[in-house]
């Protein structure tokens, strides 16, 4: 979930691009001393990191648990639940999870599946024949993603449907069953991981189908009770009158807006809640799924996607999740975050150690914060229960005499990247990577990588490594020549290069500024989209609506018919779809109604 749905700036993708962006800080360095057995400054040292995030990001309230197998390590709540009230956070106050609630969707359809009620491997629409939805992939025939394919974001679906997500009292997951038959599919299913909030609202239809009874009812009887998440519950908004987390802009108090993707994002729980969950995971016998069902949500849903690499998802669960600075020999890191228009949450565990943490705030300007958060309270705890660390990455050998005449020809041009439009110049000697307004110089190393390296005021290049040891290489694959992202032993897709050609051919989108159209029942910020075209590219660059002037995504659209293009992500074709009417005065930009304002 995201407090700007389907406007946001996708630096939410893994890791690596947060890294790209300069985004990510990582977990602090340690103490030079082992802190093996002691648990005690481990303790003190994330309580120190916790005071200083909530200082500088102006948290208001915060809620951690760690979890060793069956038992709570350390629990705690720092500031406040309710400011006004005078309610201090503490480990048992309810937060809205946002999309940590996919988890417990996914265990609730393959529990169904368990027990023969429901078919992961089915096409979704012999479970809802009502589904109307076209593959605009197929020739325009009926779409065939499965259950499965929904749970692992393989579906092909847009990301989300933003008009009526947020703010409209009375809209359910349930309609979008048949709103759906006016949406297009961003990939062929089964293609690429595209993240989507509407898949598994649609698993949650299939749950009530399945069940015979409503979604939120299903799951407490199902999951959320057997697990004694006696404190958890999904609804569409939090309960004024429970003794929840009040939600915060920054230190200002504000009101959270009704959601209609329930499955997707609305889960109302505790980090004790939350504990007992990554209990049941670590050790299934007794809960709510058999073992062997259990070990099939973490195992990899994508193996033999090629545009995958080594992004690996289970049913509902990241598996190798970020990289939260724990060494190589502890294992998988799974888990999933999570936002609403104020909450921030994080999940992470490790299955080989049964250890895993769980952290959430009331502020939307915690997401940073609760993350390296997260990240340190792993890599703390897994070393002083085991003595294991982080080494030292190793960075790579600059190739000292530059780059030859045949690299410039091989990296210079423009890219679509999870991250937006790039366009790699060359600039004196130097080889210079743009995104939006900030400036990168990638530096040739010895193996053949880019290593990139922030550029202030496109003058001067920082010696100091802003990018968690990121490395960048452009490779052939299946006949696109695409943008990968490495740090460690991963190799990530982060884009494709573009055809000089690719915005000639078509119908020529209007230019101009668009804004949302105002729905003062909805809670969807007045975003400002300007559609410009750039050395033949259509370019749609969205602004920040608290900061008009400045520019937070730029995006590569690609005309595809009449008076349709894509809005592409991580591959040269593909992406969510942006139609325009023939007047050119009114946009439906990926599912947002806008207008045309000069």
């Amino acid at each position: 979930m995201t407090s700007r749905p389907g406007l946001e700036p996708r630096w939410a993708w893994p890791s690596l691009i947060c890294l790209w962006l300069g985004a990510c800080a990582g977990a602090p360095a340690g103490p030079a001393r082992s802190l093996h057995g002691d648990q005690a400054a481990a303790t003190a040292q994330l309580q120190a990191l916790i005071r200083q995030e909530m200082r500088s990001a102006d948290i208001a309230g915060l809620s951690i648990a760690v979890v060793e197998d069956q038992s709570v390590l350390w629990a705690h709540g720092e500031g406040w639940a309710d400011r006004a009230g005078g309610q201090a956070a503490a480990p048992d106050t309810r937060y809205r999870m946002g999309s940590i609630s996919k988890l417990l969707t996914a265990t609730a359809a393959v529990r169904l599946a368990q027990e023969r009620r429901l078919d992961l491997d089915a096409p979704v629409s012999a479970i809802l024949p009502e589904l109307a939805m076209r593959d605009r992939f197929a020739h325009g025939g009926p779409v065939g993603f499965s259950l499965r394919q929904l749970l692992s974001h393989h579906a092909g679906l847009p990301r989300d449907l933003p008009d009526g997500m947020w703010g409209r009292p009375g809209e359910t997951h349930r309609e979008l069953v048949g709103r759906l038959a006016s949406v297009e599919l961003a990939y062929p299913p089964g293609q690429v991981f595209h993240y989507s909030n509407l898949g598994p609202s649609l698993v949650g239809v299939a749950i009530e189908r399945a069940s015979g009874l409503p979604f939120d009812a299903y799951l407490r009887r199902s999951v959320l009770e057997p697990l004694g998440m006696v404190g958890a519950r999904f609804s569409a908004a939090p309960d004024p009158h429970a003794p929840a987390a009040r939600p915060y802009h920054g230190l200002q108090e504000g009101t959270e807006p009704v959601l209609r993707d329930v499955p997707a994002g609305g889960l109302e729980a505790s980090v004790l809640d939350m504990s007992r969950f990554l209990s049941a995971v670590f050790d299934p016998r007794g809960g709510v799924l058999d073992p062997t069902w259990a070990a099939q949500m973490l195992s990899a849903q994508n193996e033999g996607v090629v545009f995958d690499f080594d992004l690996k998802v289970g049913l509902g669960w990241m598996l190798a999740a970020g990289d939260p600075g724990v060494p190589r020999e502890a294992g998988p890191v799974i888990g999933h975050d999570g936002a609403t228009v104020h909450y921030r949450s994080r999940l992470l565990a490790l299955p080989r150690h049964r250890l895993g943490v769980i952290v959430a705030s009331n502020s939307d300007t915690a997401g940073p914060s609760v993350d390296r958060i997260a990240e340190a309270a792993l890599a703390l705890f897994l070393e002083a229960r085991t003595g294991l660390r982080p080494r030292a990455a190793v960075p790579s050998p600059v190739l000292a005499e530059g780059w030859g005449e045949a690299a410039w020809a091989r990296w210079c041009g423009d890219y679509t990247t999870a991250a937006g439009h790039v366009r790699v110049i060359r600039s004196g000697h130097r080889l210079v990577a743009r995104i939006a307004d900030m400036e990168v110089e990638l530096i040739p190393s010895r193996e053949g990588f880019a290593i990139p390296r922030r550029r202030l005021f496109g003058i001067f290049t920082l010696p100091k490594d802003d990018f968690g040891g990121l490395r960048l290489e452009r490779r052939a694959v299946s006949g696109r020549e695409l943008l990968l992202a490495h740090q460690g032993d991963r190799t990530l897709l982060m884009g494709e290069r573009l055809s000089p050609s690719i915005g000639e051919t078509g119908p020529r989108p209007s230019p101009g500024l668009y804004r949302t159209i105002a729905d003062e029942a909805q809670a969807v910020p007045r975003a400002s989209v300007r559609i410009t075209e750039a050395r033949g590219l259509w370019l749609a660059e969205t602004s920040d609506p608290e900061a008009p002037d400045e520019i937070v995504d730029v995006t590569v659209l690609r005309p595809v018919g009449p008076l349709r293009a894509e809005r592409l992500g991580v591959l040269a074709s593909g992406g969510e779809v942006v139609r325009w009417d023939p007047s050119g005065r009114a946009l439906d930009f990926a599912g947002i109604p806008m207008e045309r304002v000069e």
